[in-house]
This record gives C-alpha cells, sequence and structure tokens, in this order.
C-alpha cells in the first residue's frame, strides 16, 4: 500500500484535490489494496478548507515517509505568498527520493519562490502571477492546462481535472489508457466518451481478477 498524500493546510480548494481523491478511491474499490489517500499538515490541528469544510490531517509533514509515498499534491489556497517553509522542505525531501510532486494553483506560487520551477517547463495561472514571486524561471513557463517536468507537475486551479491526470498517471494509479478514457469524458461529455470510459473502467477491474 502506498500514499497519495495530500497537504492539508487553512484555504486549501476543495475543487483542486476532489478528483483526485475520488480517483484513488476509485481505483482501490477496483484493485484493493495498492493506494490510499493521507492528509498531511505541518500539524495534526483541524484546518478549514476554502469551502469552509473542516479537515484533520492523518500525520504531520515531519511523518511522511518517502518509500511509501506515491506522490505528495500541494492544493492552491490563500496563504502560499509566505510561509510555508515545513512544506516546502517536505517537498525538497521528497524529489531527493525521487517522490512525484504535484502543485496546482497558489501552491505553484510558493514552489517558485522557493525556486524550485526556475529550471522546469511548469504552467500556473498566468506569468505574471508567477513573476510576483520573484523568481527566475519565467522562460520555462507554458501555456497548458497541466505539464509534468523534473518529477514535479503544475497546473492552473482552472484545471483541476487535467491536473489530476498528471497526478494519476507520476502516481502509477491507473494505465494510460483509462486515464486518456476519464480526460475525454469529461472533456466531451458525449455518449461515445462515457461508452469508452466505461470500457476502460471495466479492463481496469477485470485486470485484477
Amino acid at each position: 500500500m502506498r500514499d497519495i498524500i495530500i497537504y492539508a493546510t487553512d484555504t486549501m480548494a476543495d475543487w483542486e484535490f476532489a478528483y483526485l481523491t475520488t480517483e484513488v478511491t476509485r481505483a482501490e474499490r477496483a484493485r484493493p489494496g495498492r493506494f490510499c489517500v493521507r492528509f498531511a499538515g505541518a500539524d495534526t490541528g483541524s484546518i478549514r478548507t476554502l469551502g469552509g469544510l473542516p479537515l484533520t490531517p492523518d500525520l504531520g509533514l515531519d511523518e511522511i515517509d518517502a518509500a511509501s509515498t506515491a506522490a505528495f499534491v500541494l492544493p492552491g489556497g490563500d496563504t502560499y505568498s509566505e510561509g510555508h517553509l515545513d512544506a516546502l522542505s517536505t517537498v525538497d525531501r521528497l524529489i531527493a527520493e525521487d517522490v512525484p510532486i504535484g502543485a496546482i494553483c497558489g501552491a505553484t506560487f510558493a514552489l517558485a519562490r522557493h525556486g524550485l520551477l526556475d529550471s522546469i517547463a511548469h504552467t500556473s495561472n498566468a506569468p505574471s502571477f508567477l513573476l510576483e514571486s520573484g523568481y527566475d524561471g519565467g522562460r520555462h513557463y507554458r501555456h497548458v492546462d497541466a505539464i509534468t517536468d523534473g518529477g514535479i507537475t503544475t497546473a492552473t486551479g482552472l484545471r483541476p481535472i487535467a491536473f489530476t491526470a498528471e497526478i494519476l498517471r507520476a502516481a502509477g494509479i491507473f494505465p494510460d489508457a483509462y486515464i486518456d478514457a476519464w480526460l475525454e469524458l469529461n472533456s466531451s461529455a458525449s455518449e461515445k466518451g462515457f461508452n469508452a470510459y466505461m470500457e476502460q473502467a471495466q479492463s481496469f477491474a477485470q485486470s485484477a481478477q
């Protein structure tokens, strides 16, 4: 069992991690014993999401075990212009152990001001947004929904589905064919897309039998 760990902090944007928690749970129902979603905070005190929901972290950041972590994900929030040093230190530690990192929306700002986006292809809400961090990576900015480079996935906060797909691939939660069909269904909302997705979902479930 490997962990998909989500950073829990006040004002974390609910919609930016909800697709991921849902898909990891779906994968576990189909093929149990592979992945578990856990929330990690600076401590285990309760926080409130941007939507006002209370959430109590399962563990502290210093308790994260790189060997059992399949991905560490930082949702956006309203507090990333400063601080979050424990989370950034955790990112450094996990990157050194080749653990995939994901950051979306405001969390990309934290990575930028920490120097983690200076030399890799990345994206965010807008180039001007990241420039406010004082980082030196503007030439590597890509105008895409989500992108993974150097073990770090970044995304605009307006594209949580694309972000989720990148994390699902990086962590090996689903095969590419399933993820491609899931993306197509969510972008086309068509009967054809639904049928293709259901075919892949059934194939994934049957592969465990």
